[in-house]
């Protein structure tokens, strides 16, 4: 059975507590970057699902990318 960090030496007790610091470090970067990936999607979406409304309360059908003279459909950045 493992002893409680209670009833560790101090050298046994900094091992313990720098693996438990480790642990905390290594979720919390892991966290960061799992909201830095999703944020800006989400951010994004966000962003186009009011131009949609927008075009909505405007009362504009069809896509909201304008095709130009020539017929040809070009992308937005």
């Amino acid at each position: 059975m493992k002893p409680f960090p209670s009833n560790l030496s101090p050298e046994d007790r900094r091992t313990y507590r720098r693996w438990v610091g480790g642990m905390f470090l290594s979720y919390l970067v892991a966290v960061t970057i799992v909201i830095g990936i999703t944020l800006p999607r989400s951010a994004s979406d966000m962003r186009a699902s009011s131009e949609i409304q927008v075009a909505r309360l405007k009362g504009t059908t069809g896509s909201l990318v304008a095709l130009p003279a020539n017929g040809l459909t070009t992308s937005r950045p």
